[in-house]
């Protein structure tokens, strides 16, 4: 793993992963979203913050999933007529197998770009940098970092209060509606205690500039990445709708 200093902070990398999102999103062919993810896979390899055998793991349960919304859309989309073709036992028209060939490629392509972000982007210094370098409210910032804590609190409150109900009841099956209640109102109280911390620190009357505990400003190498991910991408995608593979479309 790269050290922090070598790699791009946060905010370039939100920018290089959105910049993988939009070509795809407006491109209708099968090539297009393979190459982009391809990027991303790149992305990954040279700045993942997390464990990387994940993934490869990970593209094979996105590519199972896309598996289906291929098959979904082959079965229960309109009959388009003309030239047919046999799959999965059965005859279907060409125009339909190759819609729903572009669907799931594409489903798989923005799924991997997005688990792309969480790879290489641990959320809190996503939210850090927002607010040092991007100019974010600090409530929203605050709110956000809030968040973010409070989910693996209110998982293990969910646990807790189902392994309690098993051992009442004696069965061995989810108690919804208890476990429900009980996460419902840990969120009241986290949030009733999150509001008062805030405003014991003075966000409400923050005065900027502000310090930092740990100051994140904006770096010549910041720039000079969010210009290569630009840059990049403008020219994989200039050479697709050069070489006639492009082919443009918000939905099919």
């Amino acid at each position: 793993m790269r050290p922090d200093s070598a790699a791009p902070g946060p905010l370039p990398l939100a920018i290089g992963v959105l910049s993988l999102l939009v070509p795809v999103m407006a491109a209708l062919d099968i090539v297009t979203p393979l190459v982009f993810a391809g990027l991303a896979t790149v992305y990954v390899f040279l700045w993942s913050r997390r464990p990387r055998f994940y993934w490869p793991v990970a593209l094979a349960l996105l590519g199972f999933a896309a598996f289906w919304v291929f098959v979904a859309n082959l079965l229960y989309t309109r009959d388009e007529g003309g030239t047919r073709v046999w799959l999965l036992y059965r005859e279907f028209p060409a125009a339909n197998v190759e819609r729903a060939l572009i669907l799931g490629i594409r489903s798989w392509s923005l799924s991997v770009i997005s688990l792309a972000s969480w790879m290489i982007i641990p959320p809190d210094e996503l939210v850090d940098a927002l607010m040092q370098q991007a100019g974010m409210p600090l409530r929203w910032g605050y709110a956000l970092w809030t968040a973010l804590n409070a989910l693996p609190h209110f998982a293990e409150i969910e646990r807790h209060t189902r392994t309690v109900q098993r051992y009442r009841s004696g069965r061995n099956r989810r108690a919804f509606w208890p476990a429900a209640l009980a996460v419902m109102a840990a969120m009241v109280r986290y949030a009733d205690r999150a509001a008062l911390v805030m405003a014991e620190r003075g966000l409400e009357r923050a005065r900027l500039p502000r310090s930092w505990y740990i100051p994140k400003p904006w770096r010549g190498t910041d720039t000079l990445a969010v210009l290569m991910f630009l840059i990049l991408s403008g020219v994989t995608w200039w050479l697709l709708v050069h070489f006639g593979v492009f082919r443009f479309g918000l939905y099919l």
